[in-house]
């Protein structure tokens, strides 16, 4: 028999083994080196995972798409929470000294220097700034070791070699202040009132990325270079590279270009964003006649967040479609004629400065009352009579049939969205896995899963709920924050009623006729294109190719396009354009979504200049249902009521703020100026659009 001490060697051994195989609670990218390094989730072994002595990370993957170019993404850790109070815009104003001069590279010579080797500046060259982080991006025409030697320079002068000198900051303070100008729009303003009231107790309320623009007029470089030297360094850097190229060759080039990099300064801290709590019910009403009537109902409970990993994946499940279910009721009664909102939905996130429960709505003809009416009653029915299988059933089949074509799709993925998708899982500290295991893992939730979990989860993330609410709008002026509480309140008192059974649906139009007769076939031998010509004229042309595997992408062109629209008439075809939302004789618009649940099925119907147009990509399972769906459209329209309303409630809202933005005001006028006063071109008056039927 053991002895005493030995029985507590062997328990604190067990311990210390079982705390070990725990995953921790959060990873912090400034101790520990990779996220999957913590947890139970595989990640993808297409992805090679590196680090050097001096703390850069780096992750390498091979893809040939497209053939000879690669995806750069530089990600540092540095963004608008490393400021000061006097200091705000500092890391965005930062990231535009990056290309204004090095000590390898003369200002104004960086831009020009890649677009020597084929890039262009935006497209293929560019960066941002967040709350957390500065990322530069390069997408490289070729991976010749000229391109790429060019490319991994440059990002090592980004890294501890910028000049920032004075006159520079003082030619660039123009387009940085510019910026923040072109973007001081009335919803910025409005967004950042709303923080104010959601988010009093967080550092990101007053950490603006885009600065102030006293803070903008004030930046000096002395200040730039105390930020650049304190905060860009290595062990808070990642450098991606996804592309046609031998990973072990760029590893090799990624080492010898970065491994000097030093940083001898103190090692910064990142600063607490803070928390969000419970607080007691309180309303914010905020007017300003620029905006659409909306709204956004939070409450904050204790964090429950935990770092990716095989029950974090589970707990989202359970959550995620557990809201789904409730926002899959919200869109079929939002497609309906007498629909009381424009928009609305409900969502639940985990975070580590607390979990959130959020419901939004945006209001039709701005009665506001209707749509807090709407969340509430949605809410509560669900909370009341749980939810059918039915419902599950199809959310389940939608996500299947997604993932089911992302794996199918996974092996043409561009560089450009691989490097992308790898950072930014990173930066969220996420895994990236492998499409078949995100596969996989939802079938074995599907399984396990029951309806009862997804009801029980809800009744813990729902129940409750006892919100903030915040409304603005143009018609609010004058309004009352306890009106709206009190508003709220009463509708939580009303009884609501079960949800309508859900009956099972069958796609009407199944049968258009005998086959066709083929009367004529060609062959393009240049461009591998083969044509036929039906007995009734109807014309096919069929490409072969590899470069999406299971996959296939259609175009239908019918008829004739606006050009034939009565001129007395002009954007009679805007409504046109929006056919689909009047379903088909058959089948109410609100009813589609079950009748092509688990398959890729897209309605997409434009007119174009010549032409009526529907395009979509499908797989080869779904192609047969895809062709009837169109050819349903074609022959069976539905010119039901909800069509007109949908339109008209969509140029309502879209007139109303179209002049609140330069942005806004091109896309109405300059249309007809480029068509030199032509009345078919721009966008027409409002009462125009109102008045067609």
């Amino acid at each position: 028999m053991p002895k005493l001490p030995h029985l507590l060697l062997c328990f604190f051994l067990c311990l210390t083994a079982c705390q070990k195989a725990e995953v921790p609670v959060y990873f912090d990218p400034l101790v520990h080196d990779w996220p999957h390094d913590l947890s139970d989730i595989a990640p993808d072994p297409n992805v090679h995972y590196g680090k050097l002595d001096n703390g850069l990370r780096y992750a390498l993957r091979q893809n040939a798409k497209p053939e000879n170019e690669a995806a750069l993404r530089f990600w540092i850790r540095a963004g608008s929470r490393n400021e000061t109070d006097d200091t705000l815009g500092l890391a965005h104003f930062l990231e535009h000294m990056a290309f204004n001069g090095s000590e390898n590279v003369p200002e104004g010579e960086m831009v020009k220097s890649l677009e020597r080797l084929g890039l262009s500046f935006g497209a293929d060259t560019n960066a941002s700034t967040t709350f957390t982080r500065t990322e530069y991006t390069l997408n490289l025409p070729d991976t010749g070791d000229e391109t790429v030697d060019y490319a991994l320079f440059l990002m090592r002068e980004i890294a501890d070699r910028l000049l920032i000198e004075e006159e520079a900051v003082e030619r660039e303070r123009g387009v940085v202040e510019s910026e923040e100008a072109r973007g001081n729009t009335p919803a910025r303003k409005a967004g950042r009132a709303y923080t104010d009231f959601i988010y009093p107790d967080t550092l990101s309320r007053i950490r603006p990325v885009i600065g102030t623009p006293d803070t903008l007029a004030a930046m000096s470089a002395d200040n730039l270079r105390a930020f650049y030297d304190t905060h860009y360094r290595p062990e808070r850097s990642v450098l991606v590279m996804v592309g046609d190229f031998d990973v072990a060759t760029m590893e090799a080039k990624i080492k010898e270009v970065f491994s000097d990099w030093e940083n001898p300064t103190t090692p910064p801290a990142d600063p607490d964003n803070g928390s969000v709590s419970k607080r007691a019910p309180d309303a914010k009403v905020y007017h300003d006649d620029e905006l659409t009537t909306q709204a956004v109902l939070f409450d904050a409970f204790p964090s429950t967040y935990k770092m990716d990993s095989a029950e974090r994946r589970r707990d989202n499940f359970i959550r995620g479609y557990a809201n789904s279910i409730v926002n899959q009721r919200i869109r079929k009664r939002l497609l309906e004629a007498d629909a009381p909102v424009l928009s609305a939905g409900i969502g639940y996130s985990s975070r580590r400065l607390g979990d959130q429960a959020s419901a939004s709505f945006s209001a039709k003809n701005d009665d506001w009352k209707a749509g807090l009416a709407l969340l509430d009653e949605e809410i509560r029915r669900a909370l009341q009579y749980g939810f059918q299988q039915a419902e599950y059933d199809e959310i389940l089949a939608n996500q299947r049939r997604s993932l089911t074509d992302f794996v199918n799709y996974a092996p043409k993925r561009r560089s450009g969205s691989l490097a992308s998708g790898i950072i930014g899982s990173f930066a969220g500290s996420g895994i990236t896995t492998k499409p078949e295991d995100s596969l996989e893992r939802f079938e074995t939730h599907a399984r396990d899963i029951a309806l009862s979990d997804l009801e029980a989860a809800f009744h813990t993330m729902w129940a409750d709920f006892d919100p903030l609410i915040w409304l603005e709008g143009p018609q609010t002026e004058g309004l009352e924050p306890d009106e709206v509480l009190t508003t709220h309140h009463n509708f939580r008192h009303r009884k609501v009623t079960p949800p309508d059974a859900r009956e099972s649906l069958e796609f009407a139009y199944q049968n258009f006729g005998p086959h066709g007769k083929v009367v004529w076939e060609n062959h393009i031998e240049d461009f591998d294109i083969h044509q036929l010509r039906f007995a009734n004229n109807v014309r096919l042309n069929m490409k072969k190719t590899d470069f999406e595997e299971n996959w296939i992408h259609v175009s239908v062109t019918i008829g004739e396009g606006w050009n034939v629209f009565p001129t007395n008439k002009p954007g009679l075809s805007y409504l046109a354009s929006q056919l689909t939302l009047g379903g088909y004789e058959a089948h109410k618009a609100s009813e589609l979504a079950q009748i092509f649940a688990g398959k890729s099925i897209g309605l997409s119907f434009n007119v174009g200049s010549e032409r009526l147009v529907m395009t979509g990509s499908t797989n080869p399972d779904d192609l047969e249902d895809q062709f009837k769906a169109w050819a349903g459209l074609l022959t069976a329209p539905g010119y039901r009521p909800e069509w007109l309303e949908k339109f008209r409630e969509s140029i309502e809202a879209s007139f109303h703020t179209i002049d609140s933005t330069p942005q806004g005001v091109a896309s109405r006028d300059l249309g007809r100026i480029w068509a030199n006063g032509d009345i078919r071109y721009g966008l027409q008056s409002k009462e125009t659009y109102q008045s067609y039927t």
